[in-house]
């Protein structure tokens, strides 16, 4: 490839893919957003979805890449980078689902919502393609175990080292997979899910707050690289990369994520597409509880509330 075709390619990729340091708002509840922020994200889900960008990093997690981690040290730092390459795609910060107080939010349930020109699409945060063909399912338990995730959160924010920690958090964010269940239970699939995405930012928010309450020494992984959704990164420099939970600023990181503009092929083979669960958490028990409807969005933050609070 010649340097002019080179440098043409990388221009292209950019202006896809921008730099996070171009800036999004921090990250909100999306319990506490308003109804026009919560369309104006749908809006950008929709279009990156249409333009191809959604299922190309979609599928680094899941098929056909599948390059996701998890039952390691590198689980966090991972999710954390792949989050921002999605971000990137979606021009938008991603909203957190904080599942810990509230049950499946209606903003992925809804069927279908209005724009702002009055137009009405179906919502693109209730399901998405999925490979071979298809769009995601969901086969959400009729109680949901808000109170057992909210204590396994606080198991996990107990931990004082990084690796039990993770460990612990990891088990949390399972039993948030089996109890959405359907595609969100599939490694191969679950990432297609659009809730997937405000299910872990909600697990990186859980990490961040851990990293910033203490100092925490993570300088056994000083010399631990992480390979990423496209390429590899240094541990250390993910932990430490806080760009995706404050104002953007010149000192914020930078990230110019660059993945192949290819679309996801749509077809795969039988042994892929066998692919093996999530696996259940330790200590995941549902709730045996009277059941519990879907959490509905507060379409107002509370007074003084900015909704970015982590």
């Amino acid at each position: 490839m010649t340097g002019i075709s080179s440098l043409g390619l990388i221009c292209s990729i950019l202006l896809i893919f921008p730099s996070w340091s171009e800036g999004f708002a921090p990250p909100m509840n999306i319990m506490n957003m308003t109804l026009t922020q919560l369309n104006i994200y749908r809006d950008h889900v929709r279009i990156a979805m249409s333009t191809g960008r959604y299922k190309e990093v979609a599928g680094a997690h899941g098929l056909p890449k599948e390059l996701c981690v998890h039952g390691d040290i590198n689980f966090l730092p991972w999710h954390r980078d792949h989050l921002k390459y999605m971000e990137a795609a979606l021009n938008h910060s991603i909203p957190y689902w904080d599942w810990s107080s509230d049950s499946v939010p209606l903003a992925f349930l809804e069927n279908n919502y209005t724009d702002a020109s009055g137009q009405t699409w179906p919502n693109p945060l209730k399901s998405g393609w999925r490979p071979p063909s298809g769009m995601t399912t969901r086969d959400i338990v009729p109680s949901f175990p808000t109170i057992q995730l909210a204590e396994a959160e606080a198991l996990a924010m107990s931990r004082n080292d990084m690796v039990n920690f993770s460990n612990a958090l990891e088990d949390a964010h399972n039993l948030l997979h089996i109890s959405v269940s359907g595609d969100m239970g599939y490694l191969s699939f679950a990432s297609y899910d659009p809730i997937f995405y405000s299910h872990h930012k909600n697990v990186d928010r859980c990490w961040f707050r851990w990293e910033i309450t203490a100092s925490r020494d993570l300088s056994p992984f000083a010399n631990r690289s992480v390979i990423t959704s496209w390429g590899s990164a240094n541990f250390i420099a993910i932990a430490n990369d806080y760009s995706g939970w404050i104002a953007p600023s010149p000192s914020s990181p930078s990230l110019s994520p660059s993945p192949p503009l290819n679309s996801v092929s749509s077809s795969t083979s039988n042994t892929s597409m066998g692919a093996a669960p999530l696996n259940s958490p330790s200590n995941a028990s549902v709730s045996t509880g009277g059941p519990q409807n879907a959490g509905s969005p507060s379409m107002n933050p509370s007074p003084g509330s900015t909704g970015n609070t982590v």
